[in-house]
């Protein structure tokens, strides 16, 4: 799962770090603030990809595919995914981390099995 991502300002092309853990995942989640969708068609060369918009998201996410809301199953478990971080242009609480990170969910049996997140630079 990442989110985020805010190309092309912090997302040039994915990072070596990221790119490590996104190889052999089953699926990527996005919860927005991609920015532009060539962040997703990217994504989509690893694994395929579900997203939803973010307030900093344009049409071409739009169009892309990701939508505002979005609530589905994988592998039996319900996943329901949105960015909510208020409206265009409201000022951001900006907690800013060290480093980059990523989640990473392991689901099985319609359970998740375990939840981890990773420092990616």
């Amino acid at each position: 799962m990442l989110a985020d991502t805010h190309a092309p300002r912090r997302w040039k092309s994915c990072p070596a770090p990221v790119a490590a853990c996104l190889r052999g995942a089953g699926l990527i989640l996005h919860a927005g603030d991609v920015c532009t969708a060539q962040v997703l068609d990217e994504l989509a060369g690893y694994a395929p990809v579900l997203a939803v918009r973010g307030n900093n998201d344009g049409p071409d996410v739009a169009a892309w595919g990701a939508p505002d809301r979005l609530e589905t199953e994988i592998c039996g478990l319900r996943v329901a995914m949105v960015h909510d971080s208020g409206p265009a242009g409201a000022p951001p609480d900006r907690r800013r981390q060290p480093h980059g990170t990523l989640g990473l969910l392991d689901i099985a049996g319609g359970r998740l099995v375990r939840a981890q997140i990773v420092a990616v630079g």
